[in-house]
């Protein structure tokens, strides 16, 4: 089932060394995703990291031994890429077969009514012949690195580095770029599922995010 969060911020988090953490952060609501906030802290500022990082989801980019005892205690508010492209290619694989299925099912019931006969037909509901467009859905990659961001995004055709870009901020900006381009394919894929006729009202929410990662906040 569908979970209705309106809100959810992620922060993607880099140690490049023992005296520098860069950080950005993604808010993504219903009808937004924005790169919303970036900070470069102090290596041994782990209170100012804290105070960034709460209440948001968390990834790790690079080199994570760097801080691995840190790491290893946000568990619980850490999430990854893999997990949002394997539900999003989980949940594109199910909406098809749906489709499939209701067309099918239409064709079935439509067989069943015009084999009546016309007198007859007139007392039962009448059963249209659907002809629908198939759904079309974001062709997602079944893997990513995001310590490659910036040769995805120039893959992808946009800018792999953005210009005046802090040397130290490239990789945490690059991953959010990436990251917000596949929130958007998300919703794009959310809201093509939900308009179509036979996805059930219960079903019918358009989540923010993949369910793998909502169960985080």
């Amino acid at each position: 089932m569908r979970t209705a969060i309106t809100y959810a911020s992620i922060a993607i988090v880099e140690f490049l060394d023992a005296e520098k953490i860069a950080v950005e952060v993604i808010s993504v609501t219903p009808e937004t995703c924005e790169l919303s906030g970036a900070w470069l802290v102090e290596g041994n500022n782990l209170d100012k990291l804290n105070q960034i990082i709460a209440g948001r989801l968390l990834i790790f980019i690079g080199d994570k031994s760097v801080q691995e005892d840190y790491v290893a205690l946000q568990t619980a508010s850490v999430v990854n890429l893999q997990e949002f492209i394997d539900e999003a290619m989980a949940d594109v694989t199910s909406a098809t077969r749906a489709f499939g299925e209701y067309l099918s099912q239409n064709k079935h019931e439509y067989l069943a009514y015009m084999s009546i006969k016309v007198a007859d037909r007139k007392l039962l509901p009448k059963v249209v012949k659907m002809k629908l467009a198939p759904p079309e859905f974001y062709e997602w990659p079944e893997t990513i690195s995001l310590n490659s961001s910036e040769e995805v995004l120039t893959s992808l055709g946009k800018l792999g580095k953005i210009s005046g870009t802090d040397e130290d901020m490239r990789n945490v900006l690059a991953s959010a770029r990436l990251i917000k381009h596949f929130i958007d394919k998300w919703r794009g894929d959310e809201i093509e599922r939900r308009n179509r006729l036979y996805v059930l009202d219960s079903e019918a929410i358009v989540s923010i995010l993949p369910t793998s990662w909502l169960e985080k906040i």
